[in-house]
């Protein structure tokens, strides 16, 4: 399953944000999809604060 799908499919809000920012920013969905998929696997396990977190440092360094 893709971060994509995962957003689509899971009713977690910080999927959604995952989900809304990676569609608006085309480029990055195609680009850095892999990328953001490990980000994703390696904070899933944290509380939602800690992923949203995790996931605006990772898009400081695209």
């Amino acid at each position: 399953m893709t971060l994509l799908e995962s957003a689509i499919t899971s009713p977690s809000v910080v999927n959604f944000i995952y989900y809304y920012i990676l569609t608006v920013n085309h480029s990055a969905l195609y680009i850095f999809q892999y990328q953001a998929q490990i980000v994703y696997l390696s904070v899933s396990g944290s509380d939602c604060d800690t992923k949203v977190a995790s996931y605006f440092l990772w898009l400081l360094f695209l």
